[in-house]
Formats: structure tokens, sequence, C-alpha cells
């Protein structure tokens, strides 16, 4: 049975999942809720100005943080947060798109690969620039790609792709296993145009 959007919405407590780091620490990745939205904020207020310029948030905290917590069960998106057992604060978002834009659809055709929403999603991953480079992500990768498989989708691709001067990030991927397919120009609104490659992995 392919999962979705609204099953997760129903029952946000059946897929919560306990992740321990490398260093021991214990979190929970759990689906993002309504209740989230000053916690939200308070996370992405929290990023420093290059990690905003590598998830292209251009707009202020509390505007991204609303929208995301009004479009649950709206639109083709899910995320789920990271949290500290026992903490107050969120130190990760990680998005899933369902959706394909037209864009994507087109620039992805140039490089010889054929996306299809029934079987392809987009991801984007951000942690609190303290958590950085810990493996946490690494170690959440399982849990992201199981999920995906869940909904049916035999493919990822990175959601705006990586920049290519975010060398950490561009290394995180490849030993992840997603493969470099190609580069293009990406100008998000209110942003500087930048260097992008496009990122696959398969499932």
């Amino acid at each position: 049975m392919v999962l979705d959007l609204e099953t997760i919405a129903r029952n946000p407590q059946d897929y919560i999942f306990p992740i321990s780091s490398q260093r021991g620490e214990k979190f929970l990745l759990r689906p993002l809720e309504n209740k989230d939205e000053v916690k939200l904020s308070n996370l992405i207020e929290s990023l420093s100005v290059e990690t905003k310029i590598f998830c292209s948030y251009a707009e202020p905290s509390d505007v991204i943080a609303k929208e995301h917590c009004e479009a649950i069960n709206k639109y083709d998106k899910l995320r789920f947060v990271l949290e500290e057992k026992d903490s107050t604060e969120l130190l990760g978002l990680f998005e899933f798109s369902f959706g394909i834009p037209q864009g994507d659809l087109d620039r992805f055709e140039k490089y010889g690969i054929k996306l299809s929403e029934e079987t392809d999603c987009r991801i984007g991953l951000l942690l609190r620039d303290a958590h950085q480079s810990q493996g946490i992500a690494s170690t959440l990768m399982p849990i992201l790609i199981s999920i995906a498989k869940q909904f049916g989708k035999k493919r990822i691709i990175l959601w705006g792709g990586v920049m290519q001067e975010n060398a950490q990030a561009v290394r995180f991927y490849e030993k992840n296993g997603f493969k470099n397919v190609g580069a293009f120009i990406d100008q998000p609104q209110g942003m500087d145009p930048a260097s992008c490659y496009d990122m696959v992995l398969d499932l």
C-alpha cells in the first residue's frame, strides 16, 4: 500500500522516528505540525547568513514558517522536523516535494533524464549551523529514503539542486550515493544568481 500525505497528517504520531547520532545524542524525527510554527520560525531565524543563502531563504523566518505550516496536507509537500529529545527547539527541517515543476522536467530532459511525478520526488535538507558536519544528516538518510519508497518513488532529486560553492553539501550528497548529472544557473526570487548542480539518487 502506497503512503499518502493525508495518512501522515491524520496520524503524525505513527511517523515519529527515534534517532541516535554518532556521538550518542538522542533525537526525534517527526512530521511538521501546525503547532510548530513559532519553533520553525526560530530555527530559520537562527541560521547563519551563509546557510540561509544555501537554502535560498530570502523571506522573513516567520513568513516561511507560517507558509510551511499552512501547507500541511494541502499541496504536494511533506516536511519533517528534527528535535533533540526533551528539548523545545527544532534542530532541522527535511522536506519532500512530490510535484515536479516544468522547469525541472525540461532541465533534466536536457541531461537525458525523463522525470515523472509517479516515480520521482525532490528533497531538501536543513540543519542548524551548530549541528552540521556531525553525521546527523547521514544518519537520517536511510529513513528519508524509506519514506520516499513508501510513497512509491524510485528516484530522488535535490530540490533546487545544490550550490556549487557549497562544497560541504556536495560531498555529503556524493557520500550518500547521489550522482551529479548536470549544472545550471538558479536565481531564487530576491536572491543573486547561483551556479548549481543537479544530483540524483536511484532508490
